[in-house]
C-alpha cells in the first residue's frame, strides 16, 4: 500500500518552524551586560530604532524570532546628523564596549 505524498524537506511549500531566541540571549548577541539590561532598553529600542517586538506566548516570558534580530541588525543604518563619516552603528560598537568596561570596573 502506498502512502500519499506530503511535505518533504525539498518541497518548496516546506517552511521551518521560526526560531525564538530569550532576551539573555538577545542581551549577549546585541552587546548588553545582561538580559536585565536589555529589558531596560527594550521599549527604548522599539520605539526610536525598530527593533521588533517580542511574540506574543502565554507565559511571562518574551520571546523574538531569530530571523527578525537578524534582519534588524544587519538593516542600513543612517549616518548621524551633525557629524560626517559616523552611523548609529559606531555609536552603538561604542556604548557596547562603554557597557562591558564599566561591567568589568
Amino acid at each position: 500500500m502506498r502512502t500519499p505524498p506530503g511535505p518533504s524537506l525539498s518541497c518548496p511549500a516546506y517552511t521551518r518552524p521560526p526560531v525564538f531566541i530569550r532576551s539573555a540571549e538577545l542581551a549577549k548577541l546585541l552587546g548588553y551586560a545582561s538580559a536585565a539590561t536589555f529589558r531596560d532598553a527594550r521599549l527604548r529600542l522599539e520605539e526610536d530604532e525598530d527593533f521588533p517586538p517580542p511574540a506574543r506566548t502565554a507565559g511571562r516570558e518574551y520571546l523574538w524570532r531569530r530571523d527578525e534580530v537578524l534582519a534588524w541588525l544587519d538593516r542600513p543604518l543612517p549616518p548621524v546628523e551633525g557629524v560626517p563619516g559616523l552611523s548609529a552603528a559606531d555609536l552603538a560598537a561604542d556604548r557596547a564596549v562603554m557597557l562591558r568596561m564599566a561591567g568589568a570596573a
